[in-house]
């Protein structure tokens, strides 16, 4: 298991080269930076189990981001997100929070409904 440690840093950006050589990456704590975006890179991370991406300056979410099969737990909490992606198919998201997204969020993908919510 290996973990991409990278949160509280003031990152603005991850090196795509460092997205697309973190094959083998379960963890990318990314959460308390000034990221704003993710290059498609993302999709190079298939054995991604954990994204955490609160409290940056994110406005959207990678396209990609459907893609990671192996996701698990995505953590988008305290951005700037508009529109939620559909979720990574099959879902098998087992913990997805949304939290406050500064009265950005629109409404959410039927999917992204479908799956409920719990407290």
């Amino acid at each position: 298991m290996w973990k991409a440690w990278s949160s509280h840093n003031c990152v603005s950006a991850l090196p795509p080269v460092c997205l697309a050589s973190w094959t083998n990456t379960v963890k990318l704590p990314v959460g308390h930076n000034d990221l704003t975006t993710l290059g498609s890179e993302l999709r190079c991370t298939t054995a991604l189990r954990v994204l955490r991406l609160e409290n940056n300056a994110r406005r959207r979410l990678p396209p990609k981001l459907g893609g990671l099969r192996a996701l698990k737990v995505l953590n988008i909490t305290h951005n700037q997100v508009a529109v939620l992606p559909p979720p990574p198919g099959p879902t098998r998201l087992e913990s997805f929070k949304v939290g406050d997204q500064q009265d950005c969020l629109r409404s959410p993908p039927k999917d992204i409904m479908a799956l409920g919510t719990s407290s």
